[in-house]
């Protein structure tokens, strides 16, 4: 029971979830500035009351002002929020389940997913939109439940989002080739079936959209 209950530590790395907490934590800036916005119209008891209202909005715009202009989200550790911006640009390399030292099903786990990451690497079969679960499992030599389990704990994330890192990866690579490539021919070199799916997984994986990305690559080709 405890081996079970330590595997699910890891699915909390997920990125999907650093991701909506910092759009929650933008959410409540917003409501408790306009909360206190509301305060500071309402009709104070005193004058210094008015005036300290007046303050705490004044001190979470400039919250918000500060997290727009500099990317920061200010309430977090520095080297925390570094951490989650990794987790939001795709970082696989998470810490392997726990389930206890020497244990065979991790291992056995761990094989697998090798077995996996130097597929992807290697053959790119991502690129092809129609690739599956079962088109994996059959290459490695699992089953897709097994399979599908060891992706989630080993990278904290689902089959799609695995294989979408490794798209978005590789539209990357050439995108800095070739900055003038159209986005949705980039998309679709990279497998992807649609530009919403694209889109999505773009934002998910690299913390901004195809276009601005690749508008800040064109500036930073003409400074050089």
């Amino acid at each position: 029971m405890c081996a079970r209950y330590a595997q699910l530590r890891p699915l909390f790395r997920h990125i999907a979830v650093w991701y909506n907490l910092e759009n929650h934590a933008r959410l409540y800036y917003s409501v408790l500035l306009c909360f206190l916005v509301c305060c500071f119209f309402a009709v104070p008891a005193s004058a210094w009351v008015a005036w300290v209202h007046a303050a705490f909005a004044f001190s979470f715009y400039a919250l918000l002002w500060y997290r727009v202009l500099y990317g920061r989200t200010a309430l977090i550790a520095p080297a925390k929020e570094k951490e989650i911006q990794e987790l939001i640009r795709g970082n696989l390399r998470t810490a392997p389940p726990q389930a206890g030292a020497g244990s065979d099903d991790v291992a056995k786990m761990s094989r697998v997913y090798q077995r996996v990451v130097s597929l992807m690497e290697q053959k790119r079969p991502f690129l092809d939109a129609k690739y599956n679960l079962s088109d994996m499992s059959t290459a490695v030599y699992t089953n897709k439940t097994y399979l599908s389990k060891t992706i989630n704990i080993f990278s904290g994330r689902n089959f799609s989002q695995f294989v979408n890192y490794y798209r978005i990866r590789y539209c990357v690579e050439m995108l800095q080739q070739d900055p003038n490539l159209r986005l949705t021919s980039a998309a679709m070199m990279s497998g992807f079936h649609s530009t919403v799916t694209f889109n999505m997984a773009f934002k998910l994986n690299m913390g901004e959209t195809p276009s601005s990305f690749k508008e800040r690559l064109l500036m930073e080709r003409q400074r050089s």
